[in-house]
């Protein structure tokens, strides 16, 4: 089917109606500068600058701590804030072959892995029938 296009009518869209447009009124300050077609010109790289080390301006960082301090310093925060490194935790540990689930979610649990086992199994004979057919 060939039509003459101005047969078709499509409907444009509201936002592309031209009926309340209203035109910006802009006032530049600055004259707009734009480069002429051809090509680009690089600009030239700055050099960076050095910096200038003064022992007076910057602070001095300490040297680091040695290893006793800083064992030191651990166990001392540990007494302020009472907890003890020396005494073994005890750690809570569950079984895990025990479910704290009731009958009816083990059973749609069981449910669903079966049917998702079958699904495997039926897309696996139809992949076998198709290899065979192949």
């Amino acid at each position: 089917m060939k039509y003459d296009p101005s047969i078709i009518e499509i409907p444009v869209p509201r936002y592309f109606k031209e009926d309340d447009r209203i035109y910006p009124d802009f006032d530049f300050k600055e004259k707009l500068e734009r480069e002429k077609g051809g090509k680009k010109k690089k600009k030239p790289k700055k050099k960076k600058k050095k910096k200038k080390k003064d022992d007076d301006d910057e602070e001095k960082k300490p040297p680091p701590m040695s290893l006793p301090e800083k064992n030191g310093l651990i166990t001392q925060l540990a007494k302020d804030v009472a907890i003890d490194y020396n005494t073994p935790v005890t750690e809570i540990v569950q079984d895990p072959f025990t479910l704290d689930i009731d009958i009816v979610q083990a059973i749609r649990i069981i449910q669903k892995n079966d049917r998702g086992r079958q699904g495997r199994h039926r897309i696996s004979l139809i992949l076998q029938q198709l290899q065979q057919t192949i």
